[in-house]
Order: structure tokens, then C-alpha cells, then sequence
């Protein structure tokens, strides 16, 4: 293969090793922060339109060390086809107790859900591993053509 190539293949593996992994990164961090869960004192739900389906997002609070916080996080899933589902999803929820998902050092950053990402750890790795791999092939197959 011309360098031309391998320095191509290279650049967009890079690009999406990059793209993935600090998208991964980003996640985990925001996993890991979250350290703390103490119950919800009040949680309201409300439908968000998002281009053509809709999220539900809950308006919570909750008591942490004898002060009182709130919060609002945008549910994860599943997104709604229409209006009408979301809003029955809400009322199937509502008499559910939930946890709210706090930073110890700094209560008011907090969640509803804390869900470990493990999809986006993954594909940022395999992208990671696929960088690595043309990168060795390119310093391989360099070394062959200069000896």
C-alpha cells in the first residue's frame, strides 16, 4: 500500500479512537462522580419533545445532610414514538419510589440515573485497538521497506 493510504487509515482510525474514547471517557466520568444515592423526596415528570420522539424528564428533590436540593435529569430510555406513550409511561411511574444519584463533594450535582456505560466503553476500546492495529502494521511494514 502507498503511504498515502496508511497515512489516511491512520488519521481516521486516530480520529475515531479519539472521537470514541474521549466520548467513553467523558461517560465514565460522569458514572464515577456520582458516588452517593439517597431517596427522592419529590420527583415530577414531564414529557420533552425531541425531534421526532419524545424523553421524559424528572424534576426531583432530595435531602442531603439536612439540606434540601433539587434536581432535574432527562431519563435515558426508552424515547417515546409519540405524545401519548411518554405520558403513560409517566403515569405507570408515578407512585414509583426512586433514588436520586449525588457527588458527595458537591451535592447539587446529582442524577436520577446512574447507569454504568458500558457500550460506549466498549466501542471506545475496539476503536482504540483498531487505531493501535494499523499503527503497527504502517511501523512494520515501514521498517520492512527501509531494510
Amino acid at each position: 500500500m502507498s503511504k498515502g493510504v496508511w497515512i489516511f487509515l491512520l488519521g481516521l482510525t486516530g480520529f475515531l479512537a479519539l472521537w470514541r474514547g474521549g466520548e467513553a471517557g467523558w461517560m465514565l466520568w460522569q458514572f464515577n462522580r456520582l458516588e452517593m444515592d439517597v431517596p427522592a423526596e419529590q420527583v415530577v415528570y414531564e414529557v420533552i419533545p425531541k425531534r421526532s420522539k419524545y424523553s421524559i424528564a424528572g424534576i426531583y428533590s432530595y435531602v442531603y445532610k439536612g439540606q434540601e436540593f433539587s434536581g432535574k435529569s432527562v431519563l435515558s430510555g426508552p424515547k417515546h414514538l409519540n405524545r401519548v406513550s411518554a405520558e403513560l409511561e409517566i403515569k405507570r411511574m408515578e407512585g414509583m419510589d426512586r433514588t436520586v444519584w449525588l457527588n458527595t463533594q458537591k451535592p447539587s450535582i446529582s442524577s436520577l440515573e446512574s447507569d454504568f456505560p458500558l457500550r460506549e466503553v466498549l466501542y471506545g476500546l475496539c476503536t482504540i485497538g483498531v487505531f493501535v492495529y494499523f499503527l503497527y502494521l504502517f511501523i512494520f511494514y515501514r521498517s520492512r521497506e527501509l531494510s
